[in-house]
């Protein structure tokens, strides 16, 4: 645990810092989360919750707050001068989760709000961080109090997640690098006579403009119209939105006042750097891309998700300084990987990219259908891969299993048969020279297994036959490699077959016969080895008898005999 004792500090409390700081709250990290806003946002800005996302804030035990109130939108439409291409249908996913959530900004904010409030903490409103320094084993910050009073503290980390202007980031002397488009959106949202389905956005491309029509849920449609040139100085008016779309939807489209309206230009910026010692970026400080998609906010939950748990681990004192190293090295190439693709986006939508490869998969033919089939798959955040990030993969890792730096999608699936959903297989007594190469007794926290909120990582084995000497040796391995790491290490043993249960030897680990989805989601074509992180991203695939390479990458960042989690997340610091 580092020396100081006020945890995380996170400046900036939109979706990215709201994100992280559920995420700490749910790993028992101390923190404190400040804004300079008298309170919560009333701007609708961001959009979509795309799946990943979702997902990541399920895993936090969160997905039954979000959403409400806004629409399940399972298909992208895209029309090129009135003729419909290729839709991008998300339930062809074969995933639980098959829409995004479009609502918006300010009720997500509002949502993640009350979600920490259920955990029992609260944003700091009216509150500025006004200098961020850092000074032997603590990042110093000196904040302006509502009652216009300065407070100093040191803190074991920094992270800014307020917005282009970041003080966080001017501390570090990270440098946003990109460039400004000529054009921009002017967006409203409206109450239409329109009867196109609420689980559809559309998007219409011509040659003498391009709009976007999105649900947004109760009869309101945000309606997103792009303009050349500069953003105007001037105040934007209702016709600069409604004009474009009147011509190719009719005059009768739009009956009255719009609820909210704003303006944004094209930039793409990303930060050179995410990381300077205790210091941090995430979010719009991070990274400032097209409004196009979502891929802004979705980005900088990602950020959140990808560090949280990296600092739990540190703050616990299970794992060194190292591994918050990887989220620079994870997300900075993640970012400039998103920035590629929607600045592509825009060159289609804005009719500056002619060139018709651009185009071919979304064309209707027989010969697009594969690349028809991966559309929901890249859309969804889910194609998402750190592959080559100081990351593994076994080299007898069987074909079709998921990789090293992907998503295993049934993590939320695998934590419940640890947490008792499941029934476990029976497994037969051990014989005694077997037993004698293991533990014999767990530490007590070890045993009782952590909530589904825990920050340990999960190794997953699959049998689909009775296991052969590598394979009984990947399992006592598992099992010393869970009495060395108690709380930074669970262990599921699946079986294709309950009756492989009684050839196994009888360990204190996870054993569950599961079923043909439970494999399926588990990331396992077949038999096999992941590590998978709380984030529900893959550390090591490799074969089930490869637990070499799995120790391997925990030996990389973790510490042996760490100490234990304590066994309620702690409140906000005072």
């Amino acid at each position: 645990m580092p020396a100081a004792s006020h945890g995380v500090l996170i400046a900036g409390a939109g979706p990215t810092g709201l994100t992280l700081a559920n995420a700490l709250a749910a790993y028992g990290v101390p923190f404190q989360i400040i804004d300079q806003k008298p309170g919560p946002s009333s701007d609708s800005k961001g959009l979509a919750l795309n799946i990943a996302s979702q997902y990541g804030l399920e895993l936090l035990g969160l997905g039954d707050m979000l959403g409400q109130a806004g629409c399940r939108v399972r298909r992208l439409n895209v029309l090129w001068q009135g003729r419909r291409l290729n839709p991008i249908d998300f339930r062809r996913l074969d995933f639980p989760l098959r829409s995004f959530i479009t609502q918006p900004q300010a009720t997500t904010e509002a949502e993640l709000v009350a979600a920490l409030a259920r955990q029992g903490h609260a944003v700091r409103w009216n509150t500025r961080l006004l200098e961020v320094g850092q000074h032997g084993e603590a990042a110093t910050a000196s904040i302006a109090l509502p009652d216009g009073s300065r407070q100093q503290r040191g803190y074991a980390w920094v992270v800014g997640c307020e917005g282009k202007h970041s003080l966080v980031r001017e501390s570090m002397g990270a440098v946003m690098n990109g460039g400004d488009h000529p054009m921009y959106f002017a967006l409203g949202d409206f109450a239409l006579n329109y009867d196109g389905p609420q689980d559809e956005v559309s998007y219409h491309v011509h040659d003498d403009g391009f709009f976007i029509l999105v649900p947004i849920g109760a009869g309101v449609w945000r309606v997103v119209v792009k303009h050349d040139g500069p953003v105007p100085a001037q105040p934007l008016q209702a016709e600069e939105i409604t004009a474009t779309v009147k011509r190719h939807l009719g005059e009768a489209l739009f009956g009255a006042a719009p609820v909210w309206m704003s303006r944004a230009a094209f930039y793409t910026r990303t930060s050179d750097r995410l990381r300077q010692r205790r210091l941090f970026l995430a979010g719009d400080a991070a990274h400032l891309f097209v409004p196009i998609g979502g891929t802004g906010m979705n980005t900088g939950m990602q950020d959140a998700l990808n560090l949280a748990w990296k600092l739990a681990h540190c703050w616990h004192g299970q794992a060194a300084d190292t591994l918050l190293d990887t989220y620079e090295h994870e997300r900075l190439a993640a970012i400039r990987g998103t920035a590629s693709v929607t600045d592509l986006s825009l060159r289609m939508i804005a009719r500056v990219e002619r060139n018709p490869a651009a185009l071919a998969e979304l064309m209707p033919s027989m010969a697009n259908r594969p690349a028809l089939r991966q559309l929901p798959l890249r859309h969804s955040g889910l194609a998402l891969s750190y592959a080559g990030s100081q990351r593994w993969d076994g080299g007898s890792a069987r074909p079709g299993n998921r990789g090293a730096g992907q998503f295993c999608i049934g993590l939320a699936r695998l934590y419940r048969l640890l947490d008792g959903a499941g029934a476990p297989a029976a497994a037969a007594q051990v014989s005694g020279q077997v037993a004698a190469q293991v533990p014999a007794q767990l530490p007590a926290q070890a045993r009782t297994g952590a909530a589904v909120t825990s920050a340990a990582l999960l190794a997953v084995v699959r049998f689909d036959a009775a296991p052969d000497s590598a394979g009984m040796a990947t399992l006592i391995l598992l099992q010393r490699l869970r009495h060395a790491y108690p709380q930074a290490l669970r262990v599921l043993v699946l079986l294709a077959d309950a009756g492989i249960a009684s050839l196994l030897p009888s360990l204190p680990v996870a054993v569950h016969a599961a079923d043909a989805q439970t494999l399926q989601l588990s990331g396992l074509a077949g038999a096999g080895l992941l590590l998978v992180q709380p984030d529900g991203v893959i550390a090591y695939s490799g074969g089930s008898a490869d637990g070499a390479g799995l120790q391997a990458v925990l030996e990389t960042h973790f510490l042996a005999g760490a100490a234990a989690l304590p066994a309620q997340s702690h409140k906000e610091a005072a």
